[in-house]
């Protein structure tokens, strides 16, 4: 720092290396006694010395100063905006962190010849951010770095003069200039700081030594540039527990259809309820996308991320991230864990210190981000939501409001919605009927009368957060006239009746429904269904639609088939003269009998019915335009055969037109006694016996009643 310019020369001279040039020093007397020498003109061979008077010069106090890097190499005369920073130690300082001390050393130098140049230092701060807090140390043991032995400078400095009658170089003092950058100082802010010294210098007007106080004009600064941090979220690179699970996952575990591009991970799977979650990771942004899969249980569903940080700054970093819970659903919770999985604790700004660092360049850190949420799945007909949760990375050097950088970690909860159609949407409570007959045509147009096929128009419902497309499914089970029961699948089309095949529906989007018509093709050999209750109560149908992704299920069971009556009771009546009936075409041909003649006959009712006929009475009586057999003849005997009926079933007779029933068959009949007919009834469930036929006395399907007759024409 030229404080002059008389002292130019002086200064060029120092560059070189020499204090020296600094001049003799003040009050120094020159002497000077000139000495003539010659021969002795009385002795030539003597020498004779004669010397002058003395003449003495006292040298004048020349006062001057320069405050320089250490060892004034290179020249001074730097700026806040271009300091040397190719000097060792260098003076400009990146990667600075806020609260760093920053030590550089300087020389004062003694420019003029005065003994003990006294030389204030004060900082200037051009160019700074904010001003920085500045002091000055003596370099005690001039080693250009701070000791412990350094003390404070706080008043002026005393600069020897560099006394060129002695070997020491001593015009110089060290000293060491401490800057201490603010605490709350942020990325790339500058801290900037050179000494400015004052103090006497000699004035070349006057050619005398005033004590005039001059700052220095030029400067020599030290420049700290707070460090800027680069912490980015990537993907993952270790996932403890990250194999796939042991248990069986529903649906691939590849991302849905739609889902965003990047890495896949399966997250660690101790103590969550949601094994399978495919998440998707963005190399470049970091944001993750989970898709949990669907479950069973009403427990509160889990989601782990598994977060990385890298540091692209150039300098070791402490990562500290904080979680946005801004937008979090009504019970939700988020903890963060380590990679290890112990639970870390946010300080009073909501930030969390991961552990491990600090982070060294290009280095990494991972965490878990352990979001738990109320199942998904409580509330079908409520359409699910996306949980989002902005994640900040902040650097533990240089604390910021601001994140270096935010990654999204958000869940796509599945949901699904499946029943019957009803105002565009599905209803899984309403319960409707169908009625088919066997035998009859298959479609699948709603509401045609006396076909084979229950339709019921179906409706799925995606509730969920991405599209999907669903697997439906479902069987009912048939009772069939032999006794067993088939489970008859359920087959889906579209509303157009085009066949879906396999049950599969094409990708439904989010909050979109999708009308189906399901349809059952009732078999030909089906029985007739008896209601509720009954010996055959109505099947119910058994439906599921299952995401093919989530697994997310829904069901429908309570849809009815009534299965309706179709075929007849025949009746059929047989003759024999003197012999009992053939069983045939023959037995129905007319026969010729004498008096006193046996005639028999064989009546067969048969039920063709596709299920039982209830409160059965096969009647043959005397009725006018229809039989007379017992006016002309007398009755003597009567039998039943029984075809189809469930052991213990008994027969019941009658020959008072149903007002009195006899489990033994009627005795014969005396001349001229005379009966209306013969009537009998089959008693099946065993209810008030021989009190008549009930609706609980059945003719099973495919059963029969041959009732015999033997009479003797009068």
């Amino acid at each position: 720092m030229k404080v002059s310019k008389q002292v130019l020369t002086l200064m060029v001279a120092l560059a070189a290396g020499s204090a020296a040039a600094a001049g003799t020093p003040s009050g120094t007397s020159i002497t000077n006694t000139a000495n003539a020498s010659y021969t002795d003109p009385a002795n030539p061979a003597a020498t004779l010395n004669t010397p002058s008077n003395t003449v003495t010069t006292t040298v004048l106090p020349k006062a001057g100063f320069d405050v320089v890097y250490l060892n004034n190499t290179p020249a001074d005369g730097t700026t806040p905006t271009s300091t040397a920073a190719a000097l060792t130690p260098a003076y400009d300082k990146i990667d600075v962190l806020p609260g760093a001390v920053i030590d550089t050393p300087y020389t004062i130098l003694n420019n003029g010849n005065v003994a003990g140049q006294q030389v204030t230092l004060a900082a200037d701060t051009s160019g700074s951010t904010s001003a920085p807090v500045v002091a000055y140390y003596l370099d005690v043991d001039n080693s250009g770095t701070f000791s412990a032995g350094d003390t404070l400078i706080t008043g002026p400095v005393s600069v020897p003069v560099d006394d060129p009658a002695t070997p020491a170089d001593e015009g110089k003092v060290q000293v060491i200039q401490r800057l201490t950058v603010p605490a709350g100082a942020v990325a790339g802010d500058k801290y900037i700081a050179s000494p400015r010294g004052t103090g006497p210098v000699f004035d070349s007007a006057t050619s005398t030594n005033p004590a005039v106080q001059e700052a220095a004009t030029d400067l020599q600064y030290t420049r700290a540039t707070v460090a800027t941090p680069a912490l980015v979220l990537i993907a993952p690179t270790v996932i403890p527990g990250g194999a796939a699970p042991a248990a069986p996952v529903p649906g691939p575990t590849t991302p849905p259809t739609g889902a965003p591009a990047g890495n896949t991970y399966l997250p660690p799977t101790t103590g969550t309820p949601n094994p399978g979650t495919v998440t998707v990771v963005n190399a470049t942004t970091g944001n993750q996308d989970a898709y949990p899969k669907s479950d069973t249980n009403a427990t509160p569903d889990v989601v782990t991320f598994v977060g990385n940080v890298k540091n692209n700054g150039t300098i070791a970093d402490t990562v500290k991230i904080k979680p946005d819970l801004t937008n979090l659903p009504t019970g939700a919770t988020v903890v963060v864990r380590d990679i290890a999985g112990n639970v870390l604790t946010p300080d009073a700004g909501g930030l969390y210190t991961l552990p491990g660092g600090p982070v060294a360049p290009t280095g990494t850190v991972e965490f878990q981000l352990v979001v738990t949420y109320p199942d998904s799945d409580l509330v079908p007909a409520t359409p699910a939501a996306d949980i989002v949760i902005p994640v900040g990375v902040f650097s533990g050097n240089v604390p910021s409001a601001t994140p270096l950088a935010t990654g999204t970690f958000t869940i796509h909860p599945p949901k699904i919605l499946f029943g019957d159609t009803a105002a565009g949407n599905p209803d899984a409570t309403q319960a409707p009927a169908q009625t088919v007959i066997p035998n009859g045509t298959f479609n699948t147009t709603t509401g045609t009368a006396n076909d084979a096929s229950a339709v019921f128009p179906m409706s799925v419902k995606n509730n969920g957060t991405y599209t999907e497309p669903f697997t439906l499914a479902g069987t009912v089970p048939i009772k069939l006239l032999d006794g067993t029961t088939v489970n008859v699948p359920v087959k889906y089309y579209t509303t157009a009746g085009v066949l879906v095949p396999g049950g599969v529906t094409p990708g439904i989007a989010p909050g979109a429904t999708l009308d189906l018509i399901a349809v059952v093709d009732v078999p030909n050999n089906a029985a007739i269904t008896t209601g509720a209750a009954g010996t055959n109560p109505a099947p119910v149908l058994s439906q599921t639609a299952t995401g093919n992704f989530s697994g997310a299920t829904a069901s429908d069971i309570n849809d009815i088939i009534n299965v309706g009556a179709i075929g007849a009771i025949t009746v059929d009546k047989y003759v024999g003269v003197n012999a009992a009936p053939t069983i045939d075409a023959a037995g129905k041909v007319a026969k010729s009998a004498l008096p006193g003649a046996t005639v028999n006959y064989a009546i067969v009712a048969k039920n063709t019915y596709n299920g039982p006929v209830k409160s059965f009475i096969l009647k043959d009586s005397n009725a006018a335009g229809t039989t007379n057999v017992y006016t002309f003849s007398d009755y003597q005997t009567a039998s039943v055969n029984l075809t189809g009926f469930a052991a213990g079933a008994a027969v019941y007779y009658s020959i008072d037109n149903g007002a009195n029933w006899t489990l033994a068959a009627p005795a014969a009949v005396v001349a001229p006694a005379t009966i209306p007919g013969i009537w009998v009834y089959i008693e099946t469930d065993g209810v008030t016996p021989g009190a008549g036929p009930s609706a609980g006395d059945v003719i099973p399907a495919n059963a029969s009643v041959q009732l015999n007759i033997g009479t003797k024409v009068k």
